[in-house]
């Protein structure tokens, strides 16, 4: 009698939300039937009931639940249980069970119309009928225990359902995880209006799952300490929680749009005339800024080709970077032979280096350290000139081309510290992490030496596999383009990274450097 009682209750409550809202909801499917662009995409009125239960079937169910539950905790009605011989479990199983059957029955009665309007340009069978009411019901209880779960959160259910829908739709796109082919969403995906045969047992499984899980988190949200948790999340906001949630939807959607506006493809770059080369992880396109070059240009031109993919290919390969930007090379017959300019290139089309192929060698050790650390720049979109990582990226090609001649570039850095007229001539653990600040204290040159000084005082304490990860995770990092590569970077400092893969700080690497490589560096020739 209780339970007829409360029965009662609901459908008085809310007769005229269950009666209007699934005649509502029919009309709304009825206009869609009207859309004939949509039908001649997929070329099936099934096709446009797929997008409706898609995009509009969850708001009915987010309304139903809003009355059946949100209203209810939110005006406190429901305390009337209190004198009541009945559980509260009780209470919200007959709302559920009531929103599951106004949800489920509305979905099956849209797909009985749409059938019985396509029954013989479709070509209907009943295991084909079956299948789509399979698929929908199920649907349509998804979407209900989801909105049930939501419900009772309050306030808060539009912030976490949006939270929710946008995280599934960035797994998508950026984690290329096809959520659209798992679990509910599998049974209304492309195939929904065309599989006539085949009953998707797993998706079915997983959908039942999923259902059962929320279903439980709403009973619980209801439940627990006698729904006193519902009941003060069902209280309004106050202005600052206001003006808290405004600001975090409004930084959610700048950080998607900022991520979409990224990741726009950028053109790729065609140079006339190129002499083209390429490998698994490296492509290298050279040319020559003139119509006719000559053929002492070209073999040139060739060589620099060859050995710049050579190089970049073993640099590669030892950071573990499976492919660096293409590089394009320019000949300018104008260029002294150290001269090398960079061109204004976006970093996913790659990097545009102007050079005098003719004057320079390709081999050369400047040459390839500048080409070396602007590839790598690149690699990861300019992040690596940071305070923080400027000296990895400079002193690794460095080090890279000089890795058999330990002695000669501390004993240069060494040299240019003694002729050096100021007081502080020393590098410090500080200035390791204040890059930018040290380089202009003392100067390009000198900076990039104390890069390449302290990458061989690393090589001298670390173990060489040791050595190769710390590099490979600085250096090797596929940085998106977007902003989730400063989060990394703030989260993996490089000397977080250098404790974690060596056992070393960076004051160890300062220390070792003054106290053992330099003592005997200057006079002392190669080591």
């Amino acid at each position: 009698m209780v339970i007829r009682g409360i029965l009662s209750k609901e459908f008085y409550q809310h007769r005229l939300l269950l009666l209007w809202l699934p005649i509502l909801i029919t009309c709304g499917w009825v206009l869609f039937l009207g859309m004939k662009e949509l039908m001649l995409l997929g070329g099936s009125q099934f096709y446009n009931l797929s997008w409706f239960l898609w995009f509009i079937f969850p708001l009915f169910t987010l309304l139903l639940a809003n009355s059946l539950i949100a209203d209810e905790f939110r005006k406190s009605t429901q305390l009337f249980l209190e004198g009541l011989p009945v559980s509260r479990f009780a209470f919200l199983a007959v709302k559920y069970v009531i929103g599951m059957l106004a949800a489920v029955l509305t979905a099956l009665l849209l797909v009985g119309m749409t059938s019985s309007t396509q029954w013989n340009s479709e070509g209907l069978s009943l295991r084909f009928a079956l299948v789509l009411w399979i698929k929908t019901l199920l649907w349509a209880w998804f979407c209900w225990a989801a909105s049930f779960a939501l419900a009772f959160l309050g306030r808060y259910r539009f912030i976490i359902g949006f939270i929710v829908v946008f995280t599934l739709l960035f797994v998508e796109r950026e984690l290329e995880i096809q959520v659209t082919h798992f679990g509910p969403f599998h049974l209304i995906d492309e195939q929904y209006a065309y599989e006539r045969y085949e009953i998707p047992m797993v998706a079915i499984g997983t959908t039942l799952g999923i259902i059962l899980l929320l279903t439980i988190l709403g009973f619980v949200f209801g439940i627990v300490r006698d729904a006193t948790l519902a009941s003060m999340l069902a209280e309004k906001m106050s202005y600052r929680e206001k003006l808290t949630m405004t600001a975090l939807v409004a930084f959610v959607l700048f950080v998607i749009a900022s991520v979409i506006e990224r990741q726009t493809a950028a053109e790729p770059l065609y140079l006339p005339g190129s002499v083209d080369v390429s490998s698994a992880r490296v492509a290298v396109s050279v040319s020559a800024a003139v119509s006719s070059p000559t053929t002492a240009e070209m073999e040139a031109l060739q060589g620099h080709a060859d050995s710049m993919m050579d190089h970049l290919d073993e640099v590669a390969e030892f950071l573990n970077i499976k492919n660096l930007p293409k590089v394009f090379l320019v000949h300018r017959r104008d260029f002294d032979p150290d001269r090398y300019e960079l061109g204004d290139l976006d970093t996913r089309q790659g990097v545009l280096i102007r050079l005098n192929a003719i004057a320079s060698a390709p081999d050369g050790e400047r040459w390839l350290r500048m080409a070396i650390r602007s590839v790598l720049l690149a690699h990861q979109h300019n992040r690596l000139d940071s305070d923080t990582r400027d000296w990895v990226v400079t002193g690794f090609p460095i080090w890279w081309l000089a890795r058999s001649d330990k002695g000669r570039i501390v004993q240069e850095f060494a040299v240019a510290n003694s002729v050096s007229q100021d007081d502080a001539s020393s590098l410090s653990e500080s200035e390791l992490v204040r890059w930018r600040a040290y380089k202009k204290r003392v100067g390009e040159e000198r900076a990039q030496l104390a890069a390449g000084a302290i990458m061989f005082s690393l090589s001298e304490r670390a173990k060489a596999e040791d050595m190769r990860a710390f590099l490979s995770h600085v250096l090797g990092y596929e940085a998106p383009y977007d902003f989730r590569a400063t989060i990394h970077d703030y989260w993996y400092s490089v000397s977080s990274v250098l404790r974690a893969t060596t056992g070393l700080t960076l004051a160890d690497l300062v220390s070792h450097l003054h106290g053992t490589l330099l003592p005997g560096a200057v006079g002392s020739g190669d080591r």
